[in-house]
């Protein structure tokens, strides 16, 4: 196994985004380890390790993980959506039924009080 040394290739800010993006979803890369990285593989490609070879690399690249990752989280903002509209009708429905039941008590007592 040929390990390739952690050299960063962008600025210190970059490279941190860059770090947080691939431990988080678990990717390495934009595509692959091999063709993002050619020189030097972040450890951040690779679980645990200060140094990190192409066979230790994750296999999906970033790209593939974002998109995946975006697709989950929309699919969870359209089901809060839909739950909170299904808690609103459910609401309105509660609300309804109590003015109708207060005008149903008011007439009632009108009625009784004669």
């Amino acid at each position: 196994k040929a390990v390739v040394s952690t050299q960063s290739t962008g600025t210190s800010a970059e490279q941190e985004i860059i770090d947080i993006i691939q431990e988080q979803l678990e990717c390495c890369g934009l595509e692959t380890a091999a063709e993002t990285w050619e020189a030097a593989i972040p450890s951040s490609c690779c679980t645990g390790n200060s140094t990190c070879s192409v066979e230790e690399a994750y296999d999906s690249g970033c790209r593939e993980a974002a998109v995946t990752f975006a697709d989950k989280a929309i699919m969870f903002s359209i089901l809060i959506l839909i739950i909170g509209f299904v808690i609103e009708f459910l609401c309105m429905i509660a609300a309804l039924y109590s003015v109708r039941e207060a005008v149903r008590a008011k007439s009632y007592s009108a009625l009784s009080t004669h």
